[in-house]
Parts: C-alpha cells; sequence; structure tokens
C-alpha cells in the first residue's frame, strides 16, 4: 500500500516545498504568533495551497466562554498557553478577505474552547 501522507517537521517561517496542497490544515497553531508574524504565518498557509485547494483553521476567539475559561485558569495557575492570543470574529474574518480567500463556512464549535473554525477556497 502506497503512503498517502507525509508529516514534515519543520519551521513554518523556513519551510520551502516544491509542492502545493489540496487542504492545507492547522488547529491550536496561528493564535501563538503576534504582529507581523501571525500575517507571515497565514500568508504560508495560502501559499501552500494549490489554486482551488482548501484551507481549514481553527483558532480560539475572544468569546465569553473562553474568556471565563482562560481567566478561570490563570487564577488556578493551570493556564499554560500565556503565548495565546484568541481571535475576533471579524478580526480572523477580514485576515480571510485580506488574502482574497472565499469563505465557504465558518463554524462555531460550542463544546471546546477552539471555538471557530473556518473553511476558504483558494481561487488564485
Amino acid at each position: 500500500m502506497d503512503n498517502i501522507a507525509e508529516f514534515v517537521k519543520a519551521d513554518i517561517f523556513k519551510l520551502k516545498l516544491k509542492e502545493k496542497f489540496d487542504i492545507v490544515h492547522s488547529e491550536g497553531l496561528i493564535e501563538h504568533f503576534h504582529g507581523e508574524d501571525r500575517i507571515k504565518i497565514f500568508e504560508k498557509h495560502v501559499e501552500l495551497c494549490k489554486k482551488g485547494g482548501y484551507i481549514i483553521i481553527f483558532v480560539p476567539y475572544m468569546s465569553l466562554k473562553y474568556r471565563v475559561i482562560r481567566s478561570t485558569l490563570e487564577f488556578l495557575n493551570q493556564w499554560i498557553y500565556y503565548d495565546e492570543v484568541p481571535y475576533t470574529k471579524e478580526e480572523l474574518y477580514n485576515m480571510l478577505k485580506s488574502f482574497n480567500l472565499k469563505v465557504i463556512k465558518m463554524y462555531n464549535l460550542p463544546l471546546t474552547v477552539y471555538e471557530v473554525g473556518f473553511l476558504a477556497r483558494k481561487d488564485f
């Protein structure tokens, strides 16, 4: 049986691949970057996606539930993601639009802290 998937462990900012992919997915990644790196990492998702391909990303967003969970865990000294900066839905949507991605669906995931995800298509 042929391998149908290959995993690459690398610094995403230094990742140089010749091939493009039908699906580019990340979960629990982009919210750990700040400033320009936040845009560059999003750009890397777009760069790795084929024309007509899909980008799927899940991130925490600044909901009341997220703020309550985070505040409680910080108070109990149990929060371990101090570099995490959650997105607002508007910030995420605007980021997608700034890269000319077609938003197919935005998901609310009510049973998780990572409460928002999206499916977008790259048409260029």
